[in-house]
């Protein structure tokens, strides 16, 4: 919204330099009518611009729980992030935050514990019981009787042996799941780190060579079509590239920022250095 206005502000001036020049008989009432054109359509992707600005504070407001009118406040561009490097340690902060891949490993850890409940119950027991009485008065001891208990789960061992094997075949299953996802996990923080590299790249290139050089091809222009030396749709095209490279950079740190929140939940963190 701010480049938007930047750019009406800049049409806004060339606009009154040319009715001046018009009224006294220098400037061209062609050159006037496409300035005007242009200044209409700049405004209207404006109102465009700010109208979405609104929805998105509405879809915000739902999504949050807050009233309609809930205000927002107007928001900075964030700073171009640095580089973000695709490691072990990167990705053993992901296997060993990620929640979703917690869950996983609950269950199979859970399984496994399965597996040796159930190898315990197929097996023997042998318990001791020690029974005492006592005199009333004194407390002193009167007698005791000793229990030997034993279970032999013998009869039950094709019961027990199926139950063992359905356990084992659920904790494969399940170790199964935590690899796969593991792997899928790499795979996503990879592609995430050549995204969010992509995207800081582009915004570099754009702020600190492409838009530099069309600033200096747009000061210049504006130079030659004031001698009337160049069209004036020659400056508005190179003054139309110039507002697209701002909105590129614009769009290339966004990008680059959301990027990284997506990579902050996938690694489980609150924010990355």
């Amino acid at each position: 919204i701010e480049i938007r206005k930047s750019d009406l502000e800049w049409i806004d001036t060339i606009i009154k330099d040319q009715e001046d020049k018009f009224r006294v008989a220098t400037g061209s009432h062609h050159e006037i009518m496409l300035l005007q054109n242009e200044n209409g359509l700049e405004a209207n992707r404006l109102v465009h611009d700010t109208n979405l600005l609104v929805n998105t504070h509405l879809r915000l407001n739902r999504l949050l729980g807050k009233t309609n009118n809930f205000p927002w406040p107007m928001v900075e561009l964030p700073r171009l992030g640095g580089k973000v490097s695709f490691n072990s340690s990167l990705i053993q902060i992901a296997l060993s935050n990620n929640a979703q891949l917690k869950v996983l490993k609950n269950e199979l850890e859970e399984s496994r514990h399965r597996i040796v409940e159930t190898t315990a119950l197929s097996k023997p027991k042998i318990g001791i019981q020690i029974l005492t009485k006592q005199y009333s008065g004194d407390r002193a001891f009167r007698e005791g009787q000793f229990f030997l208990t034993t279970t032999i789960p013998w009869g039950n061992r094709r019961h027990y042996a199926h139950a063992l094997e359905r356990d084992e075949t659920v904790a494969k299953e399940r170790q199964q799941r935590v690899l796969d996802f593991e792997s899928v996990l790499v795979e996503q923080i990879h592609r995430l780190v050549i995204d969010i590299n992509d995207a800081g790249r582009l915004a570099s290139l754009y702020r600190d060579e492409i838009h530099l050089r069309t600033q200096e091809a747009v000061a210049a222009a504006q130079v030659q079509w004031e001698l009337n030396r160049i069209t004036l749709k020659d400056l508005l095209d190179l003054r139309r590239n110039l507002v697209n490279d701002q909105l590129k950079i614009a769009e290339s740190i966004i990008a680059q920022h959301r990027l990284l929140a997506e990579l902050i939940l996938i690694c489980g963190l609150e924010g990355i250095n």
